[in-house]
């Protein structure tokens, strides 16, 4: 993974800085293991999501419920990774699983 000058600068002023990179190791070698390729701009957006939901696992404030059919196009394994990520964070909802999951399916195809 090659950080941006953005990828940085969001961990750098992330009020959960060593968390986020506690998790973004955990990712990084979960997607390296299954063979994930993402480009600089993905594991951007990737890093400012990871940001966000260790942020809502902390506040408690999670994202609203959502349908499951509305992501039956994701692949088994890119939730697999997703729901890994998402225990490693905490005990977050399964919709902030389904939302992660779009990452690592954009990595798969």
């Amino acid at each position: 993974m090659n950080l941006t000058a953005e990828s940085k600068s969001i961990i750098e002023n992330s009020d959960y800085h060593d968390q986020l990179l506690k998790v973004l190791d955990f990712t990084e070698k979960l997607v390296q293991k299954e063979g994930i390729e993402l480009t600089d701009l993905q594991w951007t957006i990737l890093i400012n999501h990871l940001n966000e939901m260790i942020q809502r696992e902390e506040t408690h404030s999670f994202l609203p419920q959502m349908d499951e059919s509305l992501f039956s196009e994701v692949s088994d394994k890119a939730k697999d990774i997703s729901r890994k990520v998402s225990y490693f964070i905490g005990k977050l909802p399964e919709s902030e699983v389904l939302v992660l999951s779009i990452h690592f399916q954009n990595g798969i195809n």
